[in-house]
Order: C-alpha cells, then structure tokens, then sequence
C-alpha cells in the first residue's frame, strides 16, 4: 500500500540529485569488480588524483558531462577528452580527471587516495 508514495519519493529525489550534477563518471579497477563514482555539482568542475586508484575503465554519463583525462596527478597539461557515454579501457595511463561543468577552472585536487580503499585504512 505504502510503496507508491516510497518511489515517487526515491524517484524525485534522484531526479534533483541528477540535476544538481553537472558531471558524472565511473572507474572500475583492472577486474572490473569494483567501482567508484566521482561526481561535480552544478556549474562546478572537479579534479579527481587517481595515480594510487587503478583505472581500468573509465566511464562517462549523465548528460551535461565534459571529461578530460591527463597523465598528471593534478588535472594540468595535455588532456584526452571522453565524451559524453563513451568509455575507455585499459586507462592505466590516466592519473586524475577532470569533469563537470565546461569552461571554467578545476578545483582541487583534494589529496591522492586510493578510491577503492575503505575510509581509514590508510
């Protein structure tokens, strides 16, 4: 009985969660088991340090999603672009990312972590 009011609730809530992001992108380890997703608000671009995360594939979706790829670990110098639901394996050679909202500066990179590591055993 209670599980329509639930959904049209879960529904509208991702919904305002895609609109509030202007950039969405998935890594998967070297296997392909595990996988992260790294997100950039709206009118706001990230860089995300991946050189101690593996990257065995890197995916974009979402819309609005404008993806540069570099060998740096700080989003600076040449870049690849991933376009917008596309994909690239073998991604070993991508040491951070940046994504969201196009034209405007990247903020951080906050740090260097290993994204599939759980908080605080590092």
């Amino acid at each position: 009985m209670h599980k329509t009011p639930i959904f049209l609730l879960l529904s509208t809530l991702c919904a305002q969660l895609a609109l509030a992001s202007s950039g969405l992108a998935r890594i998967y380890n070297n296997d392909g088991s595990l996988t992260r997703v790294l997100v950039a608000g709206s009118q706001q671009r990230v860089c995300y340090c991946l050189k101690n995360t593996q990257t065995g594939t890197i995916q974009a979706f979402d819309g609005e999603n404008h993806i540069r790829l570099f060998t740096s670990n700080d989003c600076t110098g040449s870049f690849g672009v991933l376009e917008d639901s596309g994909k690239i394996n073998n991604a070993q050679w991508v040491n951070s990312l940046s994504l969201g909202w196009p034209g405007i500066p990247s903020e951080g990179p906050d740090g260097c972590p290993n994204r599939y590591a759980i908080p605080g055993d590092q």
